[in-house]
């Protein structure tokens, strides 16, 4: 347990905090006598969960830049699709890592058709979410544990939110392609 806590409060001292957000009073992580002598203490805002903060511009820029190329290549139509299946720094930003079943381990199924979250193919996400204000409001802030989203949906707390990782733009590409699925 304790080589965890150490993974899990080095990882935190190294995550790059979101543009608008502040990471205050956090002490250097001290990689040979662990986070007791670090930031363990300290109290800084959340990089994960900041309001209102969003990655830098450059990952955003770069994450875009992927997406247009992959539609240039043909690999995908549209920028939503792209961007919905997307490998930019690992699938950290792609919906089909959980969407759709065998990507992360680079043997695909069907597009959407659900994995560790739901399937959203046949019309599932209009029945859901049943104006495109719905689903990107729903995907800017994710699942919370019991809250409901959209029309009769319970979060289950394991849909992350997007809204500090996509532009405004890349949401609605997704949302065109999502509710085509």
């Amino acid at each position: 347990d304790q080589q965890i806590d150490w993974l899990i409060e080095y990882i935190r001292s190294i995550q790059i905090a979101p543009d608008g957000c502040t990471v205050a009073n956090v002490a250097p992580f001290d990689t040979k006598r662990g986070p007791q002598f670090g930031n363990r203490d300290a109290t800084p805002a959340d990089p994960a969960r900041c309001d209102g903060g969003v990655i830098p511009t450059s990952i955003s820029e770069e994450l875009q830049k992927s997406a247009e190329a992959d539609v240039a290549s043909g690999k995908y139509q549209s920028i939503g699709e792209a961007l919905f299946s997307s490998s930019y720094k690992a699938g950290s930003f792609s919906c089909a890592r959980c969407h759709t079943r065998g990507w992360s381990y680079g043997d695909p199924k069907q597009t959407g058709g659900g994995a560790l979250g739901p399937n959203l193919t046949g019309g599932s996400v209009v029945r859901q979410c049943v104006t495109k204000e719905q689903l990107t409001a729903f995907l800017k802030v994710g699942s919370h544990y019991g809250a409901k989203y959209c029309e009769n949906g319970q979060g289950s707390g394991r849909m992350p939110g997007f809204g500090g990782v996509l532009t405004p733009k890349q949401l609605e590409e997704i949302v065109e392609y999502v509710r085509g699925l």
